[in-house]
């Protein structure tokens, strides 16, 4: 897992190279104004979605990816996000098709995400969003999805 600002990105590309594609969409495209949505990159491995949601109190299950990265960044808004323990997947059933599986369990580490910054889960790290930190409030996020 990597937390850090939308500036420093590209100092992470050296780990995830398809970086370089969200980079350059976040260059040329207006990602605060763009119709929520899922959306094509020049890239056959990277594509994204935008999304507009209420944070919430409820805990979410888990999720966990086995071939892909996936890069969350806050567009506006703030939200929690949690990671567990990748036991907690052991036996548990697996989409091949959304390459994903869901899980419970305890938080072991969280993040208080905030505008501007990105978070990437690499593949079989256990992930949780949509948390409320102080009050439920609405989070403008683009999702990419980097297929490894």
């Amino acid at each position: 897992m990597i937390y850090d600002t939308l500036t420093n990105m590209a100092s992470h590309s050296i780990l995830v190279p398809a970086l370089k594609t969200i980079i350059s969409i976040l260059d040329k495209e207006n990602l605060y104004e763009k119709s929520v949505g899922e959306y094509k990159t020049n890239s056959d491995s990277v594509r994204y979605t935008l999304s507009l949601e209420e944070t919430s109190f409820n805990q979410i299950p888990y999720e966990m990816h086995r071939n892909e990265t996936i890069v969350q960044i806050i567009l506006s808004g703030k939200e929690l996000f949690s990671l567990t323990w990748r036991e907690h997947t052991k036996g548990l059933p697996y989409d091949e098709q959304l390459d994903c599986m869901y899980l419970e369990g305890d938080p072991i580490s969280v993040i208080n995400a905030s505008e501007n910054h990105f978070i990437l889960f690499f593949p079989g790290e256990p992930f949780r969003s949509s948390g409320a930190i102080e009050s439920k409030a609405l989070v403008r996020k683009a999702v990419f999805t980097i297929k490894d």
